[in-house]
């Protein structure tokens, strides 16, 4: 092989390389959309099982310090937790202590079942609701807060939205990525 042949295989495959390079910088992007969809729908039929499990209300809640529940917060970017939540008001808890077992005392605290942290990642992952609740409560028959909501993971910058995870009455989660459009 002369140094003319390896300076043109080089060159060729300089530039099949360089072509290449979008394409799988776009599969890492679709990859790392596809996963925090899948965190988030996994913590969400976590909330659902545990609610049928031990029978008592789990919420699923935005956090920004993964300790609280941040009742306002409409980004959940920032994390969420998922606790059981004893006496149904939407908050974590882990002060007061409950009568689960039905002796008439209050020695159990409402337990975390699953804290997220942040996505560190160009993305958004918000709530699409506009009521003053932004969490979700799945009860022991299975079924969630009695209205509609979904959750919207975004770009950034662009704001581009990528995926949908939403959820009726009943409780069923559904979560669809979205090519061109914004409907699933």
């Amino acid at each position: 092989m002369t140094l003319t042949e390896l300076l043109i295989t080089v060159a060729i495959s300089s530039i099949m390389a360089t072509m290449a390079f979008p394409n799988v910088k776009s599969m890492i992007e679709r990859n790392q959309q596809i996963t925090f969809t899948n965190q988030v729908v996994s913590s969400l039929y976590l909330a659902r099982s545990e609610a049928a499990k031990r029978g008592y209300p789990v919420t699923f809640c935005a956090s920004t310090d993964q300790e609280q529940c941040d009742l306002e917060a409409n980004d959940y970017s920032q994390g969420w937790l998922v606790f059981v939540d004893y006496n149904g008001n939407g908050r974590f808890d882990k002060a007061l202590f409950f009568d689960t077992d039905g002796d008439k005392q209050a020695d159990t605290p409402e337990t975390l079942v699953q804290r997220s942290g942040s996505l560190h990642s160009p993305y958004i992952l918000a709530a699409n609701v506009s009521s003053a609740t932004r969490s979700i409560t799945y009860l022991p028959s299975g079924q969630c807060s009695s209205r509609l909501f979904s959750l919207h993971l975004s770009h950034q910058q662009t704001q581009q939205l990528f995926a949908k995870i939403s959820f009726a009455i009943t409780g069923r989660i559904r979560a669809c990525t979205l090519k061109n459009s914004t409907s699933c």
